[in-house]
């Protein structure tokens, strides 16, 4: 029986150990690869948002004809677009969205606007602030009083994640309105 071809016990659970340590450490790289493929769709995901969501604004109130001053406040812009209609319209938050509102027959303001139509430009959205720059280069939460004097509008918006991080993503927009006969605008 000594001539007799084997594995001992102790050569097969070295061999299992080492078997189990092999499988551990590809584990735990499949994992780390799996987590670091989530962040980066879900990365790619809230850049798009943003950027759909920033052009949108940028042509919107590059084009802006007049500010609602009275109803305008640092997370809400009530603004015209005569080219588009002469009903003045709102860019704020509802809830965690960031929404135009616009209605053919009336004005908007930032609470509400009877039967308007309400277009989600991004949602996730966690917070919204608008700066306006008049030609002095002053900054302020509200609109300066003559709209001429407008020469810059900041937007500031912050999306948040959905996967559960607690990341914030900033992103930030400066407008300079186009039809405010300001020729001294930056």
């Amino acid at each position: 029986m000594r001539n007799t071809a084997g594995f001992t016990l102790i050569e097969i659970l070295i061999t299992l150990i080492l078997f189990g340590i092999l499988a551990l450490t590809a584990g735990l790289w499949l994992v780390t690869g799996t987590q670091g493929y989530s962040a980066t769709r879900e990365n790619v995901t809230i850049s798009q948002k943003a950027r759909l969501a920033a052009g949108r604004m940028e042509r919107e109130l590059a084009e802006i004809t007049a500010i609602d001053g009275a109803n305008c406040d640092d997370d809400c812009i009530v603004y015209r677009v005569e080219a588009v209609s002469p009903f003045f319209r709102a860019l704020t938050v509802r809830g965690n969205e960031l929404v135009m509102r616009t209605d053919p027959t009336a004005d908007c303001n930032c609470a509400n606007c009877g039967g308007a139509q309400t277009q989600v430009l991004v949602d996730q959205v966690s917070a919204f602030q608008v700066t306006y720059t008049d030609t002095a280069g002053n900054s302020a939460a509200a609109p300066p009083g003559d709209f001429s004097d407008l020469a810059l509008l900041r937007i500031r918006f912050d999306l948040s994640r959905k996967d559960g991080d607690a990341t914030i993503h900033p992103f930030n927009l400066a407008i300079n309105p186009r039809n405010n006969l300001n020729v001294n605008a930056p």
